[in-house]
C-alpha cells in the first residue's frame, strides 16, 4: 500500500482535474474577445513539466490554449525571450500567429492547427534511426 501511496504522490503534481483552469481560460477569452457570454468548449488535451494544454472551441473556432507553470525561471524558461523568438518566427510565416500571450504567466492562445501528434509520427522513425 505504501508503494502504491508513492507512486501517486510522484504522478499527483502531473495530474489534470477536469474544469482546474476553466475560470483561466474563460478570463483570457473575455479580455481578447470582449464577450459578456462568451461559450467555451473547453478539452485537456495533455500537460506536461511546464505547461497545461486545451483545444478550446468559441465561435465556430478552435484554438490552443496552454496555461504556463507558476515558476518558469526554475525549469529554465524564459518568457520574455520565448515572445520575442515567436514574434520573429511569426514574421516569417513558420509559426501560428499570436492571438494573446503574457509573459508572466505563460499563457498563449494560438489558433488551433489538427495534425498528427510529432512525437507519435516522428518520435518512432527517430528512435529507429537513432538506434541503427
Amino acid at each position: 500500500m505504501l508503494k502504491l501511496c508513492s507512486i501517486l504522490l510522484l504522478f499527483l503534481p502531473f495530474c489534470q482535474f477536469a474544469g482546474e483552469n476553466d475560470n483561466i481560460i474563460q478570463e483570457l477569452f473575455f479580455k481578447q474577445f470582449q464577450d459578456s457570454k462568451c461559450e467555451l468548449k473547453i478539452t485537456s488535451i495533455g500537460s506536461g513539466f511546464t505547461n497545461k494544454n486545451y483545444k478550446v472551441f468559441y465561435n465556430d473556432v478552435i484554438y490552443f490554449v496552454r496555461i504556463g507553470n507558476e515558476n518558469p525561471k526554475s525549469l529554465g524558461i524564459d518568457r520574455v525571450r520565448e515572445f520575442f523568438f515567436r514574434s520573429l518566427i511569426e514574421k516569417e510565416n513558420i509559426a501560428p500567429k499570436m492571438i494573446y500571450f503574457d509573459s508572466k504567466t505563460g499563457n498563449l492562445i494560438l489558433p488551433f492547427i489538427t495534425g498528427s501528434d510529432y512525437g507519435k509520427v516522428y518520435g518512432k522513425w527517430y528512435m529507429i534511426k537513432k538506434n541503427q
